[in-house]
């Protein structure tokens, strides 16, 4: 069993592996060490004992895709997988017959958008367009059943995120998390399809607004699930102002349609804390799903543990009925039409102010994300930091995020705070995000 991680040494992000076998671990492994944040992995092993390996790298002053194949010896150079000038996002891997193919995001067209690309005999192929459309689409999750057939799951907002979004003007932009719901896709014989219905439909209608973080996975019996978290709200008291708590959820295709979600005991938490997910040779799915200790309807935070349990099979999927895919059709006149053009004008202004030579930096001191009682709308952490660097072209960020008393150090940690002794109230954090003379 091969376990790989992310670490931050020197003030550098690194992957490192450990293997457990005959009751041990053995030795620690170096398996990337470059410049630059690396990060996002994902891990997958084909029929012969291959391993996949894709990460998210920042080795050349933005986001790139990698790929490193272990051929069971040793592994191999690092190639990068994304050919895009703009930040890339969040891979993963799926094998099939000695094949892998590596998914990601992409904001190559001033939006986020999902691309593939397969890796055979040594060789990548040409990247391709998963899907290209106005709205925002994110962090996808494949694999593959037993027919050959790719399943992907990612996740599907609203057009124009995270540009210029003002409360009752509605042709602006959007934001940070208005909508998010999961979608499904399958390709077959080359053509991209899905399951009828939407996942949406699996929960009461004021929760199925917000899903995200899907994970995927199929049962013994070929039913796909589907794993998201869900946000839902509890007024505070005196009922004028709510406190937002996040559960795990999961649905699956059965009998021609999804079924309705099932809720996780002790589910509640961040956004950005999905579960892990595999089958066992009996044929039911494990389930391993963090917690932060929220309970309904107090909404704060306690403390973070980890839980485990199983999902039945359900029964046999036989051949699962597929339509066409639908690509969302949601489209608005860009708010600004000029934007690239005009950040490079900002990034590039000087001014000589007494005898020095000074420029325009741009930013945002005071955001909040789901790690506040209140970051109902401003979505999760990553998405934060994914807003100031890709949509609004930010040179900084500030995460002011509410402690709201509740003395956590992982919260703390994630803010990349000192520790609660700092600033027992708030999460403060500024992260540069350019570098530049």
């Amino acid at each position: 069993m091969w376990a790989v991680w992310s670490e931050m040494r020197g003030g550098n992000w690194d992957l490192y592996a450990r293997v457990f076998a005959n009751g041990a671990w053995g030795p620690e492994q170096t398996v990337v060490s470059a410049p630059g944040s690396d990060i996002f992995h994902a891990l997958a092993a084909d029929e012969s004992g291959r391993l996949f390996l894709v990460w998210q790298s920042f080795r050349d002053g933005q986001g790139d895709i990698y790929l490193s194949v272990h051929d069971g010896k040793k592994w191999g150079k690092a190639t990068k997988v994304s050919e895009s000038a703009a930040n890339d996002w969040e891979p993963t891997v799926a094998v099939h017959n000695g094949r892998a193919t590596i998914a990601w995001d992409s904001y190559d067209d001033g939006d986020y958008d999902i691309l593939m690309r397969e890796w055979a005999d040594g060789k990548l192929g040409p990247p391709q367009t998963v899907v290209n459309t106005p709205s925002f689409e994110a962090r996808p999750q494949a694999l593959y059943d037993k027919q050959g057939r790719l399943w992907l799951t990612w996740e599907e907002g609203d057009a124009q995120w995270g540009k210029d979004y003002v409360s009752g003007i509605y042709d602006a932009g959007m934001g940070l998390l208005m909508r998010r719901q999961p979608r499904v896709a399958v390709r077959e014989n080359g053509v991209w399809k899905q399951p009828p219905g939407s996942l949406a439909d699996t929960l009461p209608e004021e929760f199925g607004q917000t899903m995200t973080t899907p994970r995927l996975a199929l049962d013994g019996a070929g039913n796909p699930w589907v794993l998201f978290r869900y946000r839902t709200n509890t007024p505070t008291q005196g009922g004028d102002r709510y406190r937002t708590i996040w559960r795990q959820g999961a649905t699956s295709f059965q009998g021609g349609k999804w079924i309705p979600a099932v809720r996780f005991p002790a589910g509640f938490g961040r956004i950005d804390a999905p579960p892990a997910v595999a089958l066992a040779p009996d044929g039911w799915l494990n389930v391993v799903w963090p917690s932060d200790g929220r309970t309904f309807p107090r909404g704060f935070a306690a403390e973070h543990d980890l839980y485990e349990g199983r999902i039945a099979p359900g029964p046999d999927a036989g051949a699962i009925p597929l339509v066409a895919f639908e690509a969302p059709t949601e489209s608005f006149p860009a708010v600004h039409p000029n934007e690239a053009a005009d950040v490079a004008r900002m990034r590039g202004y000087r001014a000589k102010v007494g005898g020095k030579t000074l420029r325009i930096v741009r930013g945002d001191m005071h955001r909040h994300t789901d790690i506040s009682w209140d970051g109902n709308r401003d979505g999760s952490l990553f998405d934060c930091y994914r807003y100031a660097m890709d949509a609004a072209g930010m040179d900084y960020l500030g995460v002011a995020d509410h402690g709201a008393g509740e003395q956590i150090p992982y919260n703390y940690r994630l803010g990349q705070r000192g520790g609660p002794a700092d600033h027992p109230g708030a999460l403060c954090a500024a992260l540069w995000l350019r570098a530049q003379s």
